[in-house]
């Protein structure tokens, strides 16, 4: 006998920050259910669905406990007496925190007691007695129970998981019930319970494999809009027979035509009709696949099948399927044949259950082929797409609704759009339901950001997310350039000018929708000889349509050479899902790749009459793959040998096109021919082409986990391309032979290079040509600088006196120092002296740099004396990274191991953030401290006599952005455009330190490849200021005192990481010159020198979202301007003055 169970739900909405808000709904009295068991709890963004979602699980909660033997948990279940609700804001003192927060509370009357529960806290319920205050008791009786919680555990209590939202109501729930008990007969056979001797409850059965619709009124029933004939002939069929049970029905409609939308409405106005639910007829959603789902045994899925199907007729529900075709798989096996659609077409012969459904014309028509008595019994009402003006009218009020629903707004430019993309590029499905799907995809996306509008952008990004297409093919008002077209193919495919021209021309042909709507975008046939790019090509064409190579879906048609060729690519009724029509519907927007062709089963000949003439195929279960969103290609060798042979002596004078034209013209029928857009032709690669190849396979072979998981710098001299390449060039074989000159001669011997350096091990690999013209692999490991920075101690207000005394006392001396270069000199011989002698250069730019350190020096003191006048809280702090906190001390523990730590870091860039978080932050203090002292010191350093006259060098900078090939760095570009902008950046910020005092010059010296000629750039070069020299290695000459010892701090290896992953890096070396020798005679001798060692030092790390990390001073900045000298400073000599300020 079934019974209803009315159960109080709780609702509430939780919102938590940096996340969308949600409802929680779950039973109000939870802790009242089945002992062990809180029922279902449910989470949903909406609150409706929520409940539906509530409902639907609480349903099958209860069926399965009403199914056992014991029902004493039902009345508690069942328990819904009157109650008041109170959200109460407590502040609950523990020992270790203080609980805040509103507590939900429900006050109720039971057995002459006064109640009151909590249902966030399931466990705690107390009585209240009349007059008592509800906030005093409450707060007692949470106190003692979350003092007790707290005794228990040892970590701190969830504030969330105690206190209420803001939002939060009491509402009620009627559920019914059906299922009978089971009583399990006891048996001593132990092989007699394999075949399950349980009984099915039909009502049971219908609740764990369908969906029952009635449940979904009001709130969740679609509605049909202007299909009010469709609806009445639906409601009329079924009130022919009164009470009686109504012939089967079936709506045939093209997909998303609405036609579960009719069913919805008709069954939305039946329901709001009637208002006697005993009497409502329900109607069941069923899967024919779900139905047999978990059946393990023999007859076990007959016997669930023909219990639903009794339950149905004897209640006289509706059942509703889906896929009428997929009754007649679902049950098949390899020793029966019986399947639910055999079983349910008994049923109808009787006339003993109402049958629903809803399939497409397609599936209709195979649906007759495999059973024409069981379609005959069905009455057919056709369910038509509408014209445009109604398609329109049904969208605009789509449109409103989501605008209300979701709280956006749709720009008046989106309707058309959509319209237009659907139309043109959705063909396997009708209006108006494709272009409500869209418009629900831009309503849910556009509620989860912050403006809540959708434009036509939005309507473009988001078809482009879908489908892959770029957006120049969506919009028609977007720019096409075809020569960048051009070019694109042609960087890509070498040697073939007939194939870049062909897809260059389709490219913009489809773009501009000159293609005809009715068939694939192109057609094209592409012969050749092997290794010449016709595969490749078909990969580009994917790329540049569809954004990546992953959208080819190719077929090696050697394969498909038997007699079952077709059914393997179009399904047959044994294996439906064939694998070229399924491989379509998975992805409607893809380059097909049809291998061989000419290797194929005359058969599948046939086949491709339709795909290209007609644009579309219908595989074995009726359904139709649509290929004219694809592009079909065919490759072939046909004509290549009669076109090699022309080469030869005596060959003629044919045009090698019409050779291959030919060739194709006598193998496929006309027919077929006919339908080929384009016959392209493929040449056999010349040396010039394999060498321009070169760079690109290489790239791709490098780019393999193996050595971008090792972020591993390699660098490549340019004489190894020319060399793979002779090694390389095979005519008759095309780019293959040099793809295998590549894997013997570069990827082998690296992969044993590599094995001899430890796994995230920072190395670089250069490879070079050695004389006797073999290759040659020179590994250089990375070790970090050692720190060898002097620490300043902090420097509190306290001390600033001592500084200032310290600082006069150097001043003093260093002037002394200076007066003593010249004391009882008289190089005139008359008491005068050259001005611009070079030890007075020196010395004039050591005295200014001795007045701006006086100068700073008094706006030390005058900020000491402010800061000690005001309260120790509202003294100046440096906030990390702020002006004055850019350097930060990095703690010596975090320098073991350190760079393998960051080669290893999935983000080097987090690596460096975290880095800087856990470092000590300097106080303002003590950093403008460090700054003077760090300044005198280098004054004290250049003042000492052995620098009186200046030293020439050449810095030398050798960057392997330009010729790495590997980093993580993807296929299409050997170049990281930002970390070699990184390093850049820093050759100027030396070239400006070059020219600033107490140095005197400095250039940038290069020689022109064209010409030979060395040419001299000086800081403020146009060459320089206003384009980007792309040259692996600068040369900066410069002239001033101390250079050798202080630039000594800078050699080593820089690394510049970027966000893609990449780490390029740049070696720093020092040259001095000799007393005679010109920068012009050095260059060559520079240019020699080998750039690295076996093992160099990394000094510095720098990366592209502006963090740099000083490996010897142990120091962090994202100020990526910092200059060089404050970087440098800290590595200097200590004045005697101030050696009490630094750690021993």
């Amino acid at each position: 006998m079934p019974f209803t169970l009315t159960i109080p739900i709780l609702s509430e909405k939780i919102s938590r920050e940096g996340q969308p808000a949600e409802y929680r709904v779950a039973m109000l009295l939870s802790g009242l259910g089945k002992e062990g068991s809180e029922g279902p709890v449910i989470h949903h963004p909406r609150e409706d669905r929520a409940l539906e979602s509530l409902e639907r699980e609480m349903r099958k909660f209860l069926n399965t406990g009403a199914s056992e033997l014991q029902h004493d948990w039902v009345q508690r279940v069942a328990f819904c007496p009157d109650l008041t609700t109170h959200n109460l804001e407590l502040a609950i003192p523990l020992r270790k925190q203080t609980l805040r927060g509103h507590f939900l509370v429900v006050v109720f009357e039971s057995m002459g007691r006064r109640i009151a529960a909590l249902p966030r806290v399931p466990e705690l319920a107390f009585d209240l007695k009349r007059g008592e205050s509800l906030e005093t008791r409450a707060l007692e009786v949470l106190t003692a129970h979350f003092k007790k919680l707290e005794k228990k555990g040892n970590s701190p209590l969830n504030q969330e998981d105690y206190t209420g939202s803001d939002f939060a109501r009491v509402t009620t729930m009627s559920i019914e019930i059906r299922s009978k008990q089971q009583f399990e007969n006891q048996t001593k056979n132990r092989f007699a319970m394999l075949s399950g001797s349980r009984s099915m409850g039909g009502a049971a059965e219908l609740e764990k494999v369908g969906r029952c619709l009635n449940r979904m009124f009001p709130r969740n029933l679609n509605r049909a809009i202007l299909r009010d004939s469709e609806v009445e002939e639906l409601d009329r069929h079924f009130r022919k027979r009164g009470n009686g049970l109504a012939k089967p029905v079936v709506l045939v409609g093209p997909s998303l035509v609405g036609k579960s939308a009719v069913i919805h409405e008709y069954l939305y106005r039946k329901l709001n009709a009637d208002n006697d639910t005993r009497k409502r007829r329900e109607l069941w959603l069923l899967s024919p696949q779900r139905m047999i789902s978990g059946m393990m045994y023999v007859g076990q899925w007959e016997e669930r099948a023909h219990s639903i199907f009794k339950e149905a007729g004897h209640r006289k529900h509706v059942l509703l399927f889906n896929d009428l075709t997929g009754l007649f798989q679902a049950g098949k096996s390899r020793d029966s044949d019986l399947t639910v659609g055999n079983l349910l077409k008994a049923y109808l012969e009787e006339e003993s259950v109402q049958v629903m459904a809803e399939v497409t014309p397609e599936a209709w028509r195979k649906l007759r082929e495999i059973d024409r008595g069981f379609a005959d019994f069905f009455k057919v009402i056709h369910i038509r797409e509408p014209g445009e003006e109604d398609t329109l009218r049904v969208l605009i009020r789509t449109l409103q609704t989501l605008e209300a629903e979701q709280k956006v707004r749709f720009d008046p430019e989106v309707l058309p759009e959509v319209l237009q993309l659907q139309r043109r590029f959705v063909r396997t499905r009708a209006f108006p339901g494709k272009g409500v799907e869209m418009l629900r995809q831009l309503a849910a996306h556009a509620s989860a950001t912050a403006e809540k509008t959708v434009s036509r952008a939005d309507v473009f990004s988001n078809f482009e997310r879908k489908t892959g297409i770029s957006q120049q093919f969506l919009s028609g008002d977007a720019p096409i350039d075809p020569l960048s077209i051009h070019m694109d193919f042609e960087t890509r495919i070498k040697g073939q000018d007939r194939a870049v021209e062909v897809m260059t021309n389709t490219v913009i042909a489809c773009a501009k929708q000159m293609n005809d709507p009715n068939r694939p975008l192109a057609s094209l046939l592409f012969l050749g000889p092997t290794g010449v790019g016709k595969t490749e090509s078909a990969k580009a064409l994917a790329a540049h349509f569809f954004g990546t190579d992953e959208r080819l879906v190719r077929f090696d048609m050697n394969e498909f050479v038997g007699g079952d060729a077709v059914g393997r690519l179009i399904g047959t009724w044994a294996r439906p899902q064939g694998l070229l029509t399924g491989a379509i519907r998975r992805q409607p927007y893809s380059v097909v790749l049809l291998d061989e062709i000419e290797k194929a089963h005359p058969a599948v000949f046939d086949l491709l009459l339709q795909l290209l003439g007609e644009g579309r195929l219908t595989d074995a279960t009726g359904l139709t793959a649509d290929f004219c969103n694809c592009i079909v290609i065919m490759t072939s060798n046909l004509g290549a040998r009669a076109a090699r042979h022309q080469l030869g002596f005596g060959g003629g004078s044919r045009d090698e096109s019409s050779i291959y034209s030919d060739a194709a013209e006598k193998f496929f029928r006309p027919e077929l021919f006919n339908r080929l857009d384009h016959i392209v032709p493929f040449g056999e690669l010349t040396r010039e082409h394999i060498e321009s190849l070169v760079e690109t396979l290489s790239r791709k072979a490098l780019s393999r986990q193996g050595i971008t998981g090792r972020r591993l710098s390699l660098t490549i001299d340019p004489g190894v391309n020319e060399k793979l390449a002779d090694l390389g060039f095979k005519p008759e074989y095309g780019a293959r032979a040099l793809r295998r000159a590549i894997e013997h001669h570069l990827v082998e011997p690296l992969a044993l290079q590599l094995s001899e350096l430890p796994q995230n091990e920072p190395a670089s690999v250069h490879l070079s040509l050695k004389e006797s013209g073999e290759l040659n692999f020179d590994a250089c490991k990375f070790e970090p600088a050692e720190r060898r920075c002097h620490r300043l101690k902090p420097v509190p207000l306290s001390r600033a006196d001592d500084l200032l005394d310290a600082l006069t006392g150097f001043v003093k001396r260093i002037d002394g120092e200076l007066e003593e270069w010249f004391e009882n000199e008289d190089q005139n011989g008359d008491g005068t002296y050259d001005p611009m002698d070079p030890r007075r250069v020196s010395y004039y730019n050591l005295r200014e740099e001795l007045d701006f350190l006086r100068r700073i020096r008094e706006r030390f003191a005058g900020f000491a004396e402010t800061e000690k006048k005001l309260p120790p809280g509202q003294r100046s702090r440096a906030g990390r990274f702020g002006k004055v906190a850019t350097h930060l001390d990095v703690p010596e523990l975090d320098e073991i191991d350190f760079l393998s730590q960051f080669y290893a870091a999935a983000d080097t860039g987090k690596f460096l953030v975290d880095l800087g978080e856990r470092s000590e932050i300097v106080d303002q203090s003590t950093h403008l401290a460090g700054e003077l002292i760090y300044r005198a010191n280098r004054i004290g350093f250049l003042a000492r006599p052995e620098f009186q006259l200046p030293e020439r060098v050449f810095l030398r900078l050798r960057d392997s952005s330009l010729q790495n090939h590997s980093v993580g760095k993807n296929e299409e570009h050997s170049l990281d455009f930002y970390t070699w902008e990184m390093y850049r950046s820093y050759l100027m910020s030396y070239l400006d330190w070059a020219v600033s005092p107490p140095n005197r010059d400095g250039w940038v010296l290069q020689r022109d490849s064209r010409t030979g000629k060395l040419n001299r750039y000086e800081r403020d070069h146009n060459y320089l200021k206003e384009y980007i020299p792309f040259f692996d290695t600068a040369f900066i000459y410069t002239e001033g005192p101390g250079l050798s010892h202080w630039l000594d701090f800078e050699k080593g290896i820089q690394l510049f990481a970027g966000k893609s992953g990449a780490i390029d890096y740049t070696s720093f070396d020092v040259f001095p010159l000799t007393a005679d020798e010109r920068p012009e005679d050095a260059y060559d001798r520079v240019c020699a020198t080998p750039p690295l060692t076996p093992k160099t030092a990394v000094t510095r790390i720098h990366h592209e979202n502006g963090y740099l990390y000083d490996l010897q001073t142990g120091r962090i900045t994202n100020d990526p301007k910092i200059p060089i000298w404050s970087l440098q400073m800290p590595l200097t000599d200590i004045a005697p003055e101030f050696a009490s300020f630094f750690e021993s």
